[in-house]
């Protein structure tokens, strides 16, 4: 358990550290997500040191070598300690990774789904925190064996389905961004590669159900060896928080990569899909690049010089930008997303907004273009 320990410290703090130059030397921006990581990053290293903790006090040898004395109540207080701050590890790193998503990808459509894996997540969690903490009356038969009279809930069952809905949550956060990737105004090439950066966290969802599967085996075991056999679950649920912390990290990744490694930067080119095809005569009246109204000044001069009465509103509608116009014309309303690269101070960054609203690096974006040709 020390070798695990030392080797997913030092992995870690690696990927970890290269998040926070991304964010504070090359982005110039520390987003809620960022100081949410930090926070679980905190909660991360007190977990792993409770383990160091258990393997001292006797986790990995046989029970019969353990001294009563330091089972119970020191021991078993301690695991159950541990398992409610892994819960809140896992919860929080988890909610990195979901505010990261909400401020990526800021369309009505994820929007509603976010909400529901966020809540879903955080009310499992906090439950399965209660329910450690609140196991048995009185609180201290989970830890003080001296007591003989106690009523407890059926721990195994509350281990495995707090385990079953872990590996859940990780599929619900992995399979959220995926629809709105595959929407994007990218070719095949570019969406495959944003969806493997994505679906990096398929290793925690494998690693939780490695986790499920000895927490089963250790549940069904009659005569229990628990300070024997809980290094095992404690180890998978190091490695476990660990890659998590990683898939946390990564997505993150994409201005470092680009500015020292040339990696990502074809995925910098505008949309790919065609626009509509318009008539000679047409007209570009206005195109909006920054996710703000635009309008061309001249153009609206010139209609209300001729008495014509044109008008843009642009309305929120299931994600999607709606033009209305009234004006004695036929339009074309054409909207894209694409992905697009903001590094502050970059060439790429226009304006000073731009850098504020767009600093992940990886940022969904809208554009509209409405075209207009007279009526015959």
């Amino acid at each position: 358990m020390t070798i695990c320990n030392i080797v997913c410290a030092c992995i870690v703090l690696f990927f970890v550290s290269l998040r926070l130059y991304t964010r504070t030397r090359i982005v110039n921006y520390m987003g809620p997500d960022d100081y949410i990581l930090l926070f679980a990053l905190a909660i991360w290293f007190t977990d792993m040191s409770l383990f160091q903790v258990l393997t001292q006090w006797g986790m990995g040898k046989h029970l019969w070598d353990v001294s009563q004395a330091i089972l119970s109540p020191g021991f078993l207080r301690l695991w159950v300690i541990a398992a409610i701050v892994y819960s809140g590890a896992i919860l929080f790193i988890k909610l990195s990774i979901l505010f990261f998503y909400r401020h990526l990808f800021p369309v009505d459509q994820f929007s509603l789904k976010w909400w529901l894996v966020t809540i879903f997540t955080v009310g499992y969690s906090v439950g399965g925190i209660c329910a450690s903490l609140f196991a048995c009356t009185p609180m201290r038969a989970s830890w003080d064996m001296n007591i003989k009279e106690y009523h407890c809930i059926d721990k195994s069952a509350f281990y495995i389905v707090n385990a079953v809905l872990n590996s859940f949550s990780d599929l619900l956060i992995l399979a959220l961004p995926l629809p709105v990737v595959w929407k994007l105004g990218l070719d095949t090439r570019q969406k495959i590669t944003l969806s493997i950066v994505f679906t990096l966290g398929s290793l925690s969802c494998i690693i939780s159900i490695v986790r499920l599967k000895a927490i089963i085996l250790y549940m069904r075991h009659a005569d229990r060896d628990i300070t024997y056999d809980l290094q095992e679950i404690c180890l998978w649920s190091e490695i476990e928080t660990t890659v998590c912390m990683v898939c946390a990290c990564v997505p993150t990744l994409r201005p470092f990569m680009r500015r020292h490694f040339g990696f990502f930067a074809s995925m910098d080119s505008g949309p790919s899909s065609t626009p509509n095809k318009r008539d000679p005569l047409d007209k570009t009246v206005g195109r909006d690049n920054h996710n703000r109204k635009f309008f061309s000044a001249n153009m609206y001069a010139k209609s209300r010089a001729r008495g014509e009465d044109l008008e843009l509103r642009f309305q929120k509608n299931a994600g999607e930008a709606i033009v209305t116009v009234s004006d004695s014309r036929d339009y074309d309303a054409e909207s894209t997303d694409r992905i697009i690269d903001v590094e502050r101070g970059s060439s790429e960054c226009e304006d000073e907004r731009e850098c504020r609203e767009n600093p992940f690096g990886i940022k969904v974006q809208q554009s509209y273009q409405v075209s207009s040709s007279l009526a015959r």
